[in-house]
């Protein structure tokens, strides 16, 4: 009967745990369809003459997983072209 409970609370726990992380995956998601090219470069802060700081600031955002890659390198060519 002990074994069946301690079945019982490891599936508890680990559908939390499941929650939690598609919770957060979908708030990802979610937070990726609200922001398009436009809104991700006035997140950037522009400034003409900080290239610098808007590229560490668009690296930053590929780290943490708010940007893909491909949108990291149109906003680089854009930062660049500017």
């Amino acid at each position: 009967m002990i074994i069946y409970t301690i079945y019982a609370l490891i599936f508890f726990i680990l559908a939390f745990v499941i929650y939690i992380a598609f919770k957060g995956i979908k708030s990802n998601i979610e937070l990726k369809k609200n922001l398009s090219s436009n809104d991700l470069n006035e997140t950037l802060n522009y400034s003409k003459n900080d290239v610098l700081n808007q590229l560490k600031e668009a690296n930053e955002m590929k780290k943490k997983g708010i940007i893909t890659e491909k949108e990291f390198i149109n906003i680089k060519k854009k930062i660049l072209n500017d």
